[in-house]
């Protein structure tokens, strides 16, 4: 089994204390649901604020949803901040003032279990815990969660029909779920309007949902699967090679062409360059491809940067604002990534030296340069300036991006 050895071995259990004992987690972008976390109530953030009602030492993992986002702690309690609103026990989303927590607060109904890792959808997060078992929350109506059933779900709960499997990631699109098990097979749910379940055109076209966890059929294993609250994922199998499925209307599978996949396909440019990707599963701080609403990151096995989908806010860090249907080499004056995030329309990374650096659309204040309204395509080095308070040395350990909000882990020697 592909992820056998590391089952015995770390029990699937990412734990660990930071190794600076001065962390801190800082957030900038659109907090209008709440979702910045740092406890004001304003539209946006347009630099890095910092989080001051958690410990940033305690923070293993940072996850952005579109609208909200996830605090996953070294002990794997899990901490939120944002619209809560769809979690609510009826069908209707309502986003009021209400309906938003404006600080990282615990989720008490996962405290019986240590979670390892989790995912964020539009509305719906899906948990993994220590022992390997599947909990979703949030929004249900295309049958999301994996629950064979299309209710929402106020509070995180077992998901029965995925105790069979043993599960190692799980990603959530705009209304589906992917989970990638320790033997490298692909399990989906959800919607399918564009294939992003990857198993083929849904019989019903008026509801194309996939009520129960299906296997997607592949010749290949996988190692990895990549998506972030939007239509389209990519896959990466045990030889390094990137397939990718789901709504490509920009290109930003990579594929050459603007047709929607159904089921996994390779890009082509891009084989046997990404086994590195392998490493993620076990430390996702550092993400080696990220998916934004229509365009895709990814770093190979030499630590280039390539880009292909929309660039119309300049998300791919290219000035002329075309569409990119094949993996472009984006080369940023030489440099080595070693992290990539995406949002709606702006982008991301970590350099070699853990700095990080900004660039796309910059409405609601994206980039953390100041800026609220237009576009930057070369990259803002985000250094202690941009900073409120003064910081030496500044090391970024992590970036996550939600539609129009970022989070961020910095390290101050």
């Amino acid at each position: 089994m592909i992820f056998s050895r590391l089952s015995r071995s770390l029990g699937l259990v990412r734990y660990y204390s930071s190794k600076s004992s001065n962390c801190d987690i800082y957030s900038f972008g659109s907090g209008s649901g709440g979702q910045l976390g740092n406890g004001r109530d304003y539209d946006y953030e347009s630099y890095p604020y910092k989080v001051n009602n958690i410990n940033g030492n305690d923070v293993q993992q940072l996850y952005c949803g579109n609208y909200h986002s996830m605090f996953l702690m070294n002990d794997g309690s899990v901490l939120t901040s944002g619209w809560n609103s769809f979690v609510g026990s009826d069908r209707e989303v309502k986003e009021n003032s209400y309906s938003k927590c404006l600080v990282p607060t615990l989720i008490n109904e996962l405290s019986h279990c240590r979670i390892s890792t989790l995912a964020c959808g539009r509305r719906h997060i899906m948990f993994i815990d220590d022992h390997q078992r599947v909990y979703g929350l949030g929004v249900g109506s295309e049958y999301q969660l994996g629950s064979e059933s299309n209710q929402n779900q106020i509070v995180p709960i077992e998901i029965e029909p995925l105790s069979s499997k043993k599960f190692v990631k799980i990603v959530c699109g705009w209304g589906n779920s992917v989970g990638l098990t320790e033997n490298g097979d692909l399990f989906s749910w959800g919607w399918n309007a564009d294939g992003q379940a990857g198993i083929g055109k849904s019989k019903d076209l008026n509801n194309p949902v996939v009520i129960k966890p299906t296997l997607i059929p592949s010749s290949s294993k996988f190692i990895n699967i990549y998506c972030n609250g939007s239509d389209h994922l990519i896959a990466v199998d045990d030889k390094g090679s990137l397939f990718s499925f789901g709504c490509n209307t920009h290109g930003q599978l990579g594929t050459g062409d603007l047709e929607s996949k159904f089921t996994p396909t390779l890009i082509q440019p891009l084989q046997n360059k990404f086994y590195k990707t392998s490493f993620d599963v076990r430390n996702d701080r550092l993400q080696r491809i990220a998916l934004g609403f229509a365009h895709s990151l990814v770093i190979d096995d030499d630590d280039q940067l390539y880009g292909f989908g929309s660039n119309g806010n300049m998300q791919l860090a290219k000035e002329n604002q075309i569409n990119y249907l094949l993996p472009t080499l984006l080369n940023i004056n030489n440099m080595k990534i070693k992290s990539v995030s995406a949002g709606r329309c702006h982008s991301s990374f970590i350099d070699s030296s853990n700095q990080l650096y900004t660039f796309g659309n910059q409405n609601h204040g994206t980039l953390g340069n100041g800026c609220n309204k237009g576009n930057q395509h070369e990259p803002v080095h985000l250094d202690s300036q941009y900073f409120e308070d003064p910081i030496n040395n500044l090391q970024c350990l992590q970036v996550s991006s939600g539609f129009d909000h970022n989070l961020i882990q910095i390290q101050n020697e």
